[in-house]
C-alpha cells in the first residue's frame, strides 16, 4: 500500500519539463510527479 502521495504536503510537487525542438523538429512538453519511478516500481 502506498500512502507517500496521500499527504497534502506532496500536493504542489510536480516536475515540469520541457524540451525545444530544432529547426523542423517538435518540441516536447511534460508533467510528472516526484516519485514516479517509484511508484511504478523502477
Amino acid at each position: 500500500m502506498q500512502t507517500w502521495d496521500w499527504y497534502p504536503e506532496f500536493a504542489d510537487l510536480w516536475h515540469l519539463h520541457s524540451v525545444s525542438a530544432l529547426p523542423g523538429g517538435y518540441g516536447y512538453a511534460g508533467v510528472a510527479e516526484y516519485g514516479m519511478t517509484g511508484k511504478i516500481g523502477v
